[in-house]
């Protein structure tokens, strides 16, 4: 892994990792406070897992979405 080329780009990744890290911790929450409210968590962890699939373009590459 090289180091990154400016002072930018290196403020830029820091920023980026964060958000990433923010949105994982969301979408755990998320699951967390809905299979409160059912009796078994297995019907909304495959749901939230195939959504995340989905949208993070391993399945659909993500060029291939419209505009």
């Amino acid at each position: 892994m090289m180091f990154p080329p400016s002072l930018g780009a290196l403020a830029g990744w820091i920023i980026t990792t964060f958000e990433a890290l923010v949105i994982s911790c969301t979408i755990t929450n998320i699951i967390n406070i809905i299979t409160l409210g059912s009796i078994s968590d297995d019907g909304i962890t495959r749901l939230f897992s195939a959504i995340v699939t989905l949208s993070s373009g391993m399945i659909v590459p993500l060029p291939l979405f419209p505009e």
